[in-house]
Order: C-alpha cells, then structure tokens, then sequence
C-alpha cells in the first residue's frame, strides 16, 4: 500500500503505481508519514511506503517522534522523502532558508537515515532494506526544476479515500476501516 503526498509526488505516483486503489493520495501538507504508520500499525503484514516531499515533511517533522516510538513494530513501514529543495506548490520558493542536514535531524532524533544522491546508492538502499530491523527514513536527493506539468491524476483526495477504504476492506483480513452503523 502505498500513501502520496501531493503536487508532481502524486502525479507520478498515479503514472507509476499498477492500482491506484492501492494509493492514498492525500492534499494535506505534513500527513504523510503520521497516515502512513497509521495504516502500518493497524496492518503489520502489508508493506507500506509513504511518499512525501522535503516541503511537505517540514511542516510536521514531530511525525520522526513517532516513528522513534513505533520504529522496532514498523519494519514494513517505507517513509521515503523526496528532497528537491523547493516548494513547488509556493513557485519554486527553497523549501529552507539554510541547507538542511538530514543526518543532524536524524542523529537528535535517534532514527535510522538513510540519504540517496544517485542510483548507486538507491540500489544499495533496496537491496539491503529487508535486513533493517526497524524503519529507516530514505531521503533521495532529486534535481527536478524543469520538469513540465503533468497533470494526469484523474481522481482527488477525497475520491481517493473512499477507492482506498475499499481496497483495504477489500484485500486486508476483515478490513480495518469499518463506515458508522447510522439508525
């Protein structure tokens, strides 16, 4: 299972995800992470990767909080940030007044980092993931100024909710997301 966060994030991930039932495709900056071990701790026997943005993670980086807490259960949990250094959704704007340091930001937390700059080391990432033994954040570095508009996500966040309450209820044992019983 999968959850995005939005703008160009979500875009590809709806070009690129087989099921996009499968895909929560959230409009709220910050919720990424926090939905993505919500939806980890309720089903530890499905993998989940939270897609979210430099931008975005900024605006609840208290979620590394949570992470910390859960990390030894979340060994199915993939947070993965993209780190462009703009916000796209402000024109381009950097997304911090000062370079941030990832590895600082994980060494005061505590939490296992791991930062990617290159194919390489993505591949190093993946094939060593199934060994972790508790999440690791994967920040990859992304140079993506000048690429056009894509624009081909036909469904918004809303519709997406009820497509992945249905998936869940669907493909997960006896569902987790049950609708109210109304009189």
């Amino acid at each position: 299972m999968f959850i995005s966060s939005l703008g160009r994030t979500a875009e590809l991930t709806f070009r690129f995800i087989d099921n996009p039932d499968r895909v929560l495709f959230l409009d709220c900056l910050g919720a990424t992470i926090g939905v993505g071990i919500g939806v980890a701790l309720a089903n530890n026997s499905t993998s989940v990767y939270a897609f979210e943005t430099d931008g975005s993670f900024y605006y609840n980086m208290t979620v590394i909080n949570s992470i910390k807490k859960c990390c030894n259960q979340l060994t199915h949990f993939f947070p993965i940030i993209f780190d462009n250094e703009i916000l796209e959704s402000a024109g381009g704007l950097p997304s911090a007044s000062v370079g941030f340091n990832w590895e600082s930001m994980a060494r005061a937390w505590g939490v296992n980092l791991f930062v990617s700059s290159d194919e390489k080391s993505l591949d190093q990432y993946l094939d060593n993931r199934s060994g972790f033994t508790s999440t690791t954040l994967l920040v990859i570095k992304v140079n993506n100024r000048d690429v056009p508009d894509l624009c081909t996500k036909d469904i918004d966040g809303i519709e997406s909710r009820y497509r992945f309450k249905r998936y869940i209820n669907t493909h997960i044992r006896n569902g987790i997301i049950r609708p109210c019983l109304k009189n």
